[in-house]
């Protein structure tokens, strides 16, 4: 009995050394990287260099039950395009230093499995680790949308401190971003990212994000400091701006708070510079002023409703606003710029 409850939380698990660069997996699609992740997960349960699943677990595995087999296939092809060429893992040898693709093979059988098998040498990536490494669950991982949030919930149990400053350019890089990508749309990645990531394991209000910026000319945004909770939870559904914490499940949307900072320049004079911090908030109706809740229908789409909607009168609202509206595709929580399922 014990030692079937150690495999099943081994295999809820995925952990690997921090040397093994993942920063290619932002370039999957969210669905992708949840197919990946439960792969890394099975090598984790079965402690073992070559692995054999049937596809229809792996698809009920990565929560894609409820999608088409074809659908599957392509994410699964996808995975295998974009991975095995690009995740590599770097160890030093007797010769020298050495570098390979994570996986050796990575077959997706007629009959319906996939057996994929770990370079010999890069099975200590995930067995035999020395240093740091990330761990986490990989219902945790799948719990996120996005694949920014994901790459940056990867960021932080990478970083297990609960605070890390990060160079703009090694940031993009981690988030899958274009060197070139623009500030404004980099907001937008960041703010819903948080968002997401506080609404369903952290905590409202417990993340902070702070620039930093250059002392050259322009003042140019140069770091990005990150604070957050050193573990996360289970999403808290009570509504605390509700009566007695009813249940009510509030929309929290983030809000970015610009302050003024001292700091020296370089000619040795105080100056003020601006900083920014994201803090988030609860949507509020905007015909009646109540909380305002995201639900998510049968048919996948989500919705907003008002607390005071007559379809929420389980939540103790008045019952008397009129507040619905479905939220398109772009706006599902919130806008992240060019993402694709």
């Amino acid at each position: 009995m014990g030692d079937t409850s150690i495999k099943k939380e081994r295999a809820n698990l995925v952990k690997y050394s921090n040397r093994l660069n993942l920063n290619p997996l932002g370039s999957l699609s969210s669905n992708e990287q949840d197919v990946f992740i439960n792969i890394m997960a099975i090598f984790h349960g079965q402690n073992a260099r070559r692995v054999e699943i049937r596809l229809a677990d792996l698809k009920d595995m990565a929560g894609m039950s409820g999608e088409k087999y074809s659908y599957f296939l392509q994410k699964l092809t996808g995975i295998n395009e974009h991975l095995i060429s690009n995740l590599v893992y770097t160890i030093e040898t007797e010769k020298g230093l050495y570098t390979a693709p994570l996986f050796q093979s990575f077959l997706v059988t007629k009959d319906g499995r996939l057996i994929a098998e770990l370079n010999e040498l890069m099975a200590s990536a995930l067995f035999d680790i020395e240093g740091s490494f990330t761990r986490y669950k990989r219902l945790t991982f799948m719990k996120f949308r996005s694949k920014y949030t994901k790459s940056l919930f990867r960021l932080f149990a990478k970083n297990h401190k609960g605070h890390f400053q990060i160079g703009l350019t090694e940031f993009k890089e981690a988030m899958a971003l274009p060197p070139k990508y623009s500030q404004s749309n980099l907001r937008k990645v960041i703010h819903a990212s948080v968002a997401e990531l506080e609404e369903k394991y952290y905590g409202k209000g417990t993340v902070t994000v702070t620039d930093h910026y250059g002392r050259t000319r322009g003042q140019p945004l140069e770091s990005l400091e990150f604070t957050y909770p050193l573990m996360g939870r289970e999403p808290d559904m009570r509504c605390d701006i509700c009566p007695d914490g009813d249940g009510f499940p509030v929309k929290m949307v983030a809000r970015e708070v610009a302050q003024e900072e001292q700091y020296l320049r370089s000619d040795g004079l105080p100056g003020l510079r601006r900083v920014t911090a994201l803090r988030t908030e609860a949507l509020r109706c905007p015909l009646c002023g109540a909380p305002v809740g995201e639900f998510l229908a049968e048919d996948g789409r989500r919705y907003e409703i008002c607390k005071n909607n007559r379809l929420q009168r389980q939540f103790g609202g008045s019952g008397a606003c009129t507040y619905f509206r479905w939220m398109p595709e772009s706006e599902t929580f919130p806008p992240f710029p060019d993402e694709k399922k």
